[in-house]
C-alpha cells in the first residue's frame, strides 16, 4: 500500500539523517570508538565498559569493521546501531510472517519501524542499542519451539548487556509450554498433576520471598497500588518516547496526548489478548504474554521505576521487542488476519510516531542543540568534532599540544576524533583537580558555565574561543594562556 510504503520511507530516513550530528556524540559512544581504534592500531584488546560490564562483541566486530574502512566520526560510532535497528524490524517480521500470520507481520514492521525509542536508539553508538534484535531473535527461537537455541540466544541477550537477564522468565515461560506433553505423557496420573502444582507454586513463593528480599523495592511498596500505577505509566512513557525524548532532547511537548494514545494501545492490547485467549486457543500468545508479565514484576522488584526514567531507560529496552510482538498479534487479531484494517491502524500510529518524532526529537536538536545533558547538544557540524578541529589547527601552529578536557563527556570523544595525532594528548581533569594552564602546548576545554568552567575562567588563563550549540549560546569554551595566544587558532575558526 502507498501509505505504507511512505511510512517505512520516513521511517528509514529516521534513522540516517543528520546521523553525524543529532543527538552530539557523548562519551561512551567515544569509548567503542577508542576500543576498537587501539584494538586496530595498537593490537591491545580488553577493558570494561564505562559501567563496568564485559564489552559486547556484537557491537565491536561491526564497529570495527566500518572503523577499519572509515576514519573517526560520529557517523561511523553508530553505525552498529543502525543496522541493529533495522535488523531488529527485518527479524520480527519474519518471525511472525512464519509463526503467526502476513498481517500481524505487517503491522509489527509499521509499528517497529516507527517507535521512538527504537528509532532514537538505533541512532546511539552503546550496547544496549542491540537490545531490541537481541530479544527479537530469542522470542524467534521461542516461538519456534527450538529451545536449545533459545538458551543460546538468551546467553548472546545477556553478552550484549546484563539487563537482559530479566528475558529469562519469557524463555521460561516457552520452556514450560513445551514441556507439557512430557509431563503428560510421563507423569500424567492425577496424584503426580498435584504434586507437580504443589511444587511449582512452592517454588513460585520461594522465588517471589527471595525477590522482596534481594530487590531494591520494600514489601510495603510493592503492596501499594499507587507504585503498581508509577510503573504502568513509566512503561507506557517508554513506548511514547517521552522517556527517550526527556533524556536526549528535554521534555516533550503535548505529554498527556502521548500517555494518553500509547496507555490506550496498550490496555486495548492486552484486552484483545486476555479475552481472545479463551476463544482462540493460542498457546504461544498465551505463553509470551505470561512471561513478559513475570518479566514486568521481576522488573519491578529488582530495579524499580528508575529502571524505566530517562537517563536510564536503557535498562527496560528489552521490553521493546515482546511488547510490539503482543501488540501485532492483538491488533491481528482484533481486525481480523484477512482484513487490511490492522495495517491502516498500524500505519496511523506510525505516521503519529513519526510527527511526534519530528517535533520532539529532531527539530529541537536542529534548531537549538536540545535542552537536555550538555553531551547531547549539538549544532550543525558536531560541537566536540568542532573543538578537535580548532585543536588540531592549533597544533599545526605550536606543535605539540596538551588538552585538558572537562568531564568523561568531552575528553573521551575529544581522544576518539584526535586519536591519530600523535602530537596532541587529550587528558581528563575533575572540578576539584584543574590543572595549570601551560604556555603554547596547554589548552584548558569546559563546558560553558559549567563549575569547571567558572573555576577556569579566575584562574589568569584567558578564553581562546567558544564553540556555540545550534541556538548560538555558548556550548564549549577552550582557554589558553594569554602570553602565547597569537599562536593559537584564530577564536571563532570553527564555529
Amino acid at each position: 500500500m502507498c501509505l505504507t510504503g511512505v511510512v517505512l520511507a520516513l521511517a528509514l530516513a529516521a534513522r540516517l539523517v543528520w546521523l553525524d550530528t543529532l543527538p552530539g556524540v557523548n562519551g561512551d559512544e567515544a569509548w567503542y570508538g577508542l576500543w576498537i581504534e587501539t584494538a586496530l592500531r595498537d593490537r591491545v584488546w580488553g577493558g570494561a565498559t564505562p559501567t563496568g560490564n564485559l564489552p559486547n562483541p556484537f557491537f565491536l566486530v561491526p564497529l570495527g569493521i566500518v572503523q577499519a574502512l572509515a576514519p573517526p566520526a560520529p557517523w561511523v560510532l553508530r553505525a552498529p546501531a543502525v543496522l541493529a535497528g533495522l535488523g531488529f524490524v527485518a527479524v520480527g517480521y519474519a518471525c511472525l510472517r512464519a509463526h503467526v500470520g502476513r498481517s500481524p507481520a505487517a503491522i509489527f514492521v509499521l509499528l517497529a519501524a516507527t517507535a521512538p525509542t527504537a528509532i532514537a536508539y538505533a541512532r546511539f553508538g552503546w550496547d544496549a542499542s542491540e537490545t531490541p534484535l537481541a530479544a527479537v531473535i530469542l522470542l524467534w527461537c521461542c516461538l519456534s519451539g527450538k529451545q536449545l537455541w533459545a538458551a543460546v540466544a538468551l546467553v548472546a541477550a545477556f553478552v550484549v548487556h546484563p539487563a537482559n537477564v530479566f528475558l529469562a522468565p519469557i524463555f521460561a515461560a516457552f520452556l514450560s509450554e513445551d514441556m507439557k506433553p512430557w509431563v503428560e505423557k510421563y507423569a500424567g496420573g492425577a496424584v503426580t498433576r498435584h504434586l507437580l502444582g504443589i511444587l511449582v507454586a512452592g517454588g513460585a513463593m520461594v522465588a517471589l520471598a527471595l525477590a522482596l528480599r534481594l530487590g531494591s523495592i520494600g514489601p510495603s511498596e510493592m503492596a501499594s497500588a499507587a507504585y503498581w500505577l508509577r510503573i504502568a505509566g513509566l512503561f507506557s512513557d517508554l513506548f511514547s518516547g517521552v522517556t527517550v525524548f526527556s533524556y536526549i532532547v528535554g521534555p516533550p511537548d503535548g505529554i498527556i496526548l502521548h500517555r494518553v494514545i500509547a496507555s490506550l494501545v496498550l490496555v486495548v492490547s492486552l484486552g484483545v489478548l486476555l479475552i481472545g485467549a479463551r476463544s482462540v486457543r493460542d498457546s504461544r500468545a498465551t505463553a509470551l504474554l505470561a512471561g513478559l508479565a513475570l518479566s514486568v514484576v521481576a522488573f519491578a522488584v529488582f530495579v524499580g521505576p528508575s529502571g524505566l526514567s530517562p537517563h536510564r531507560e536503557r535498562y527496560a529496552l528489552f521490553f521493546v521487542a515482546p511488547v510490539l510482538l503482543l501488540v501485532s498479534m492483538a491488533l491481528g487479531r482484533a481486525f481480523g488476519e484477512h482484513s487490511a484494517g490492522g495495517v491502516w491502524f498500524a500505519a496511523t500510529l506510525g505516521c503519529l510516531a513519526l510527527v511526534s518524532m519530528w517535533v520532539n526529537y529532531f527539530e529541537p536538536l536542529r534548531l537549538t542543540g536540545g535542552r537536555s545533558h550538555e553531551t547531547f547538544r549539538t549544532a550543525a557540524i558536531e560541537p566536540k568534532l568542532q573543538t578537535a578541529n580548532w585543536i588540531e589547527a592549533s597544533a599545526r601552529r605550536c606543535g605539540s599540544i596538551v588538552a585538558w578536557a572537562e568531564s568523561w563527556w568531552l575528553a573521551e570523544p575529544l581522544h576518539y576524533f584526535l586519536f591519530y595525532r600523535s602530537d596532541i594528548a587529550v587528558r581528563q581533569f575533575d572540578e576539584g583537580s584543574l590543572p595549570n594552564a601551560g604556555v603554547c602546548d596547554d589548552l584548558i576545554v569546559t563546558f560553558a558555565d559549567s563549575p569547571s568552567d567558572e573555576s577556569v575562567a579566575g584562574r589568569g588563563v584567558t578564553r581562546l574561543t567558544t564553540i556555540p550549540a545550534a541556538s548560538g549560546e555558548a556550548l564549549i569554551q577552550i582557554y589558553g594562556v594569554e602570553a602565547k595566544d597569537s599562536q593559537l587558532a584564530p577564536a571563532g575558526s570553527f564555529r
